[in-house]
């Protein structure tokens, strides 16, 4: 992304791209390009109960707007669909997909309410999901969060038992019969069955995935670089 930086410059600097302090630079070059995301889009409305949202340019989340000022989203999910191409770390937002393309495929949506990254049906150029179930993962969890990220401890012979463990390489719960029986594995990348394997690693969302308009929705390239 394009970002306002500090430098040495001359005060009679004539190149147009060099400002006085940030907010100038921000002002010109970033709010522009980010339009309802920008923070000069968040405006003064005392007095007004109803609730509004805001896009947070710093934490790069959307969030309810402070008691006093109004953001320019009705909704938490009405945030997320425009400014969710500006939010690298896509793990608390809702789940959401395009109203319009022409073939939808599987993705990968983490519900930070069980912590787990959940497959749904959506658009390839959805802004609240990841292509993959890795992206997702290494992306919104860690092994302290989740066993499925875990390296298998699968020990050097086998015992004859069979055995499951989530691959994340290709989103597969694979079959082995090595495993370290003298360790608890409770906490561990192995499970005794195979569905327990897929109801931990390998979810499917099962709520609404809500569908928005994409038009509503703007390509945003000059801050990209």
């Amino acid at each position: 992304k394009g970002v306002c930086v500090d430098i040495s410059a001359s005060t009679d600097a004539s190149n147009s791209n060099v400002f006085r302090n940030g907010k100038r630079c921000n002002s010109t070059c970033r709010d522009p390009e980010l339009g309802k995301c920008a923070p000069s889009e968040l405006e003064d409305c005392s007095g007004q109960e109803s609730d509004s949202y805001r896009f947070d340019v710093n934490s790069q989340t959307c969030r309810k707007a402070e008691k006093g000022k109004c953001g320019p989203f009705t909704s938490l999910a009405a945030c997320s669909q425009r400014c969710g191409r500006y939010i690298p770390k896509k793990c608390n937002m809702p789940a959401l997909t395009s109203r319009y393309c022409n073939i939808q495929e599987i993705r990968y949506w983490y519900n930070s309410t069980n912590e787990k990254c959940e497959e749904i049906l959506g658009c390839e150029d959805d802004v609240t999901s990841f292509p993959t179930a890795k992206d997702c993962w290494l992306t919104c969890s860690n092994e302290q969060s989740s066993r499925c990220l875990k390296s298998p401890d699968l020990g050097r012979v086998g015992i004859g038992w069979t055995r499951y463990y989530y691959n994340i390489s290709d989103n597969t719960c694979k079959k082995t019969t090595q495993i370290a029986f003298w360790q608890k594995t409770g906490n561990k990348n192995i499970f005794k069955t195979h569905q327990e394997c897929m109801e931990m690693c390998k979810p499917k969302y099962i709520g609404d995935v809500k569908k928005y308009k994409t038009r509503n929705l703007i390509a945003v390239s000059a801050l990209k670089h």
